[in-house]
């Protein structure tokens, strides 16, 4: 709870906390559903309370105050344990109506004639559409719910699909009651042949061929044994194919939520689909890390944030020990032998260890826990040459340097063309690169600057290209349905990568995107592009600032967005490589009453472009002193503090005399708090 700074400065200020139905939770400490609290004259303007639960269910806890006006209320949760909420074999003769319940509604609007039974122990649907994308799912009877501290899991066997010689889709919708928003997760066969798998988010891509989960693109078989899994969090949903993840895609429902396993026909050849072993639980959220990927170079040192779920430590401690694969390339900051062991007090569910490089390579870091909580994926850790500055440009000058860069005119898709200047141009307006380009013709013809020079990229002296995209603004003289896109390249050849913003003004939600070539599919290399997850919503989807940047190492390449790791791709060119970044527009709009054709317009403005590689001396310097304070917190009177080192020490004054703290040990000690100031260090 926080007051305005300086609010109790010459007076105490008191309030309430109200709980709005006691029978779910209560403020800990008060009666009634009630706590007071009180912020003293001159003391500190925060003090923490305890939420404590009494049933399932949710209420919300508002303030009661004659001294300050309430700002907010607080939505409190009651979830009960994790633990298994269906198991299904499909075994006997008939389906077991307690759990499940049929529907006859298709994928979209698609009517047709659906069979759902158990058959040889297994679920079997199958069918034939009168109109296109008909079929039937086997839906929960029950509705489950998923938050952040309990999610809730999916398995299920997708044993087989038969398209006949048509086109077809097997999956699992994880969706609210009346599919009014869904994530559907299926494996898509084209004309009898071609497969991939898909997912289709609604609101967004309800239908459709919605986005292609390129990390499955190897899996392609549709008369074998698939394990699909589904993990929502009452935010996003995270898919899984035979303990591969997909990625993750918006899901905000977090009461009322069913499964659906369905499959489904676009034509009259018809559809059979087989599931089997299905699982449904609330499960602990594993304990992760705020990233996949640490890369370094040997003059750098990062943080590295442990969460554990806060369900998990609620009234015990846990102990996570990161260890390191490879102490020659890097260890966490304290490690002995590699392994560092992090104590979480109950209660306390983060903390931050540094990873410090010690020579060039890679190596990965795992978690291992007492409290047997699952785990994320090893970290992969990449230390790589300190390298140098090949180009810098902050386009302050009147026009973009030639010397430096050069006018592209690439559709992105071969057939667009631009207008001429000036309706389509690059200009420097207020120190930032605008690039403006009005189609023509469509579709997708853009304007871009890419470097003259060519460069190389190796594992252990990679190439970074980064780039302010400060904003995106345009001109929709199609309508709503017109589209823009801004972004980075990298190309070697007639082989690229194109790390976009793919603007849209109607339902449809593209956002931070990837094509390339080599691609697996069409909408890898020229269509709407794989989308990347971690870049979903948020400050992300806002158009505004934003740097993008591309690692290069010859093999692959990682895309990033304000720092913030979003994919890894294929990219197996080490040479001839060159940057860019460019604007591009779709389509044209009817003619005006002088017949003149006006075009979908974009405009992308840039700054602050950067392009490092090759390597510079540099020699690693030892891991740092382990001593730190991880964490403190308040408990019964006492400052509870986490800290590793030889001794924790004292002072009344900043600059006095520090003394050993009696009894101090690691991992933690609890020092009585008493009237003064006091200042503690380790050493």
């Amino acid at each position: 709870m926080r007051i305005p700074q300086g609010l109790n400065l010459q007076r105490a200020i008191s309030l309430t906390i109200v709980s709005e139905d006691p029978s779910i939770a209560v403020p800990e400490g008060g009666a009634n559903g009630r706590l007071e609290l009180t912020f003293p004259a001159g003391g500190e303007n925060t003090v923490t309370f305890r939420a404590s639960g009494n049933n399932l269910g949710g209420t919300q806890f508002r303030i009661e105050s004659n001294d300050v006006n309430s700002a907010n209320v607080l939505a409190v949760a009651v979830i009960s344990e994790p633990g298994l909420l269906l198991e299904e074999n499909f075994s006997g003769d008939s389906i077991d109506n307690s759990k499940w319940q049929i529907s006859e509604r298709g994928f979209g609007n698609g009517e047709g004639e659906f069979t759902v039974e158990q058959a040889e122990n297994r679920l079997k649907i199958d069918g034939y559409p009168f109109t296109p994308w008909a079929g039937a799912s086997l839906k929960t009877a029950d509705s489950y719910l998923a938050t952040e501290d309990l999610n809730l899991v999916f398995e299920g066997y997708r044993i087989s699909i038969d398209p006949f010689d048509g086109s077809a889709r097997a999956g699992v919708f994880i969706t609210n009651d009346d599919r009014s928003r869904y994530v559907f997760f299926s494996q898509l066969i084209e004309n009898g042949d071609a497969t991939s798998w898909r997912v289709n988010v609604n609101p967004g891509s309800a239908t459709g061929g919605g986005a292609v989960i390129s990390a499955f693109s190897e899996m392609t078989e549709w008369n074998i044994v698939h394990r699909m899994k589904m993990v929502a969090d009452g935010s996003n949903v995270e898919v899984f194919l035979d303990g591969v993840s997909g990625g993750k895609f918006p899901f905000e429902v977090s009461t009322g939520i069913h499964f659906e396993l369905g499959a489904y026909a676009q034509d009259s050849d018809g559809v059979t689909g087989w599931f089997d072993n299905v699982k449904i639980e609330n499960a602990l959220p594993c304990i992760t890390t705020d990233t996949p990927n640490v890369l370094l170079t040997l003059a750098q040192t990062q943080e590295l944030t442990v969460t554990v779920p806060r369900l998990a430590n609620n009234s015990a401690d846990v102990s996570v020990t990161v260890t390191s694969s490879n102490d020659n390339v890097a260890v966490p900051v304290g490690a002995t032998d590699g392994s560092l062991t992090l104590h979480f007090a109950a209660a306390s569910n983060s903390q931050t260890v540094r990873i410090h490089p010690t020579g060039l390579g890679t190596a990965s870091l795992t978690l291992s826990n007492d409290a047997n909580i699952c785990v994320g994926d090893p970290i992969r850790i990449e230390v790589v040459s300190v390298p140098e500055v090949l180009l810098s440009d902050d386009f302050s000058g009147t026009s973009f340097d030639s010397a430096r860069w050069r006018e592209d005119s690439f559709s992105f898709n071969d057939s667009g063309a631009a207008k001429p200047a000036p309706d389509s141009m690059i200009s420097i307006e207020e120190g930032q690169l605008l690039i403006h380009v009005e189609v023509e013709t469509p579709a997708w013809p853009g304007l871009a600057l890419f470097t003259k020079q060519s460069f190389s990229a190796s594992a252990a002296e990679p190439l970074t290209f980064e780039i302010d995209r400060k904003m995106v603004d345009f001109v929709l003289a199609a309508g709503v349905s017109s589209e823009s896109r801004t972004g980075i390249w990298v190309r070697s050849e007639d082989n690229y990568v194109f790390f976009v913003d793919h603007t849209t003004h109607d339902a449809r939600n593209f956002g931070w995107r990837y094509n390339r070539v080599p691609g697996n599919d069409d909408n890898e290399r020229t269509g709407n592009g794989v989308n990347i997850s971690a870049f979903d919503g948020g400050s992300f989807d806002n158009r505004m600032n934003h740097r993008m940047k591309m690692v290069l190492n010859g093999s692959t390449a990682k895309l990033f967005l304000d720092d913030v790791f979003g994919a890894e791709v294929d990219f197996p060119f080490s040479d001839n490589l060159s940057f860019g970044f460019g604007s591009y527009a779709d389509d044209v709009g009817p003619a005006d009453a002088d017949g003149v054709v006006r075009g979908n317009q974009t405009k992308g403005f840039f700054d602050n472009a950067r392009i490092t590689g090759g390597s510079t001396p540099f020699t690693p310097m030892p891991p740092p002193s382990a001593a730190a304070i991880t964490s403190f917190s308040v408990q019964d009177g006492n400052l509870v503090i986490e800290w590793s080192g030889a001794s924790l020490l004292e002072s009344s004054a900043i600059d006095g005399e520090y003394t050993p703290i009696a009894d101090a040990t690691p991992p933690t000690t609890s020092v009585p708090i008493t009237d003064g100031n006091k200042f503690i260090i380790v050493r």
